[in-house]
Formats: C-alpha cells, structure tokens, sequence
C-alpha cells in the first residue's frame, strides 16, 4: 500500500465529500426502553417495544479502497490529486490516494487503496482534490470501501462455517 503523508495546511485543495462513520468505525448499538408512567403505560404498546440506538466507535487503524471521477471546471494543465485527510488524537493528517497530470481533462479517474494509522481513534475522514482550490470541482461515482483486515478474514470464515453445520 502506497503512503505519503501530506502537509494538508500548505497545499491548494477542493472539499469532496465526507466518507461515512460506518464505513472507517464499529457500530454500536445500544438498546433504548422508553419510560412510561401512569395512564399512558396501560393504553399504548408502542412503550412496550426497545429502540435502538446506534453509535459508532472510531478505530485506531483502517485501510480504505477509495476511488471516482473527479470532474474538473476548468482547462486545468497541472497535477491533481485525490487525497484523504483524516483527523485523530494528534489532529489532522493528509494521505495521497493518487495524483495525475490533469492535461486539460475536464475528468481524471483517481483511486487507490490507502492505509490510515492512527493516533487513537479516527475521528473523521474526508476527501479533497488537491491542486486546485475551486467550488465546482465535484465527485462523482464514487467508490469508498473498508479492506477487512486478515483477522477480520477469518473471524467472518469460522462465523460462516458454524453457521453452515
């Protein structure tokens, strides 16, 4: 897995999107019993049923296959760059997922797999088009996906054969 860090404070870049919680933490689910009290207690059953709650839990590491098209507004001659900016314990921190020469493109397809180590949990990630600093610069059919970590592997494996006997 390729990995440069980047100082993400010096660089020109333009907000992608927000990758999900779900998709970099562990989910959380904690089941809520509404109190009821009095009348209301003995006329409804909707007290009766649990809600569930769900939160996530950031992990400390994660490796993440991220790709699209970056759609560009304008006759741009320089190199661009798809990068991942994650924040955790220590602040924030930028990955380079992969850079090409634009070579006045109006779309480049940017993607790669990145490896993110962090200082306690994740608290967040975003993706930027680096190089440029524009408004209009968009993201499209994107592709974000967590790599299951060989111990993830087998856990789902032996979960799959208990299940099958």
């Amino acid at each position: 897995m390729y990995r440069a860090f980047i100082p993400i404070d010096s660089i020109k870049k333009s907000f992608l999107m927000d990758i999900p919680p779900s998709t970099y933490s562990r989910s959380v689910t904690k089941m809520l019993r509404p109190r009821a009290s009095g009348i209301a207690k003995l006329f409804s059953t909707a007290h009766d049923e649990a809600k569930s709650d769900i939160s996530y839990s950031g992990l400390s590491a994660v490796a993440l296959n991220i790709g699209g098209w970056v759609c560009l507004p304008i006759q741009i001659r320089r190199p661009v760059s798809l990068l991942t900016v994650y924040a955790d314990n220590a602040g924030e921190h930028g990955v380079l997922v992969e850079e090409i020469e634009a070579r006045g493109a109006s779309q480049v397809l940017l993607s790669g797999v990145v490896d993110i180590k962090a200082v306690g949990p994740i608290r967040s990630i975003k993706l930027y088009c680096g190089g440029i600093d524009d408004d209009r610069v968009s993201f499209q059919h994107v592709h974000v996906q967590k790599i299951k970590s060989q111990r993830e592997q087998v856990s789902l494996q032996a979960c799959s054969r208990s299940v099958g006997k």
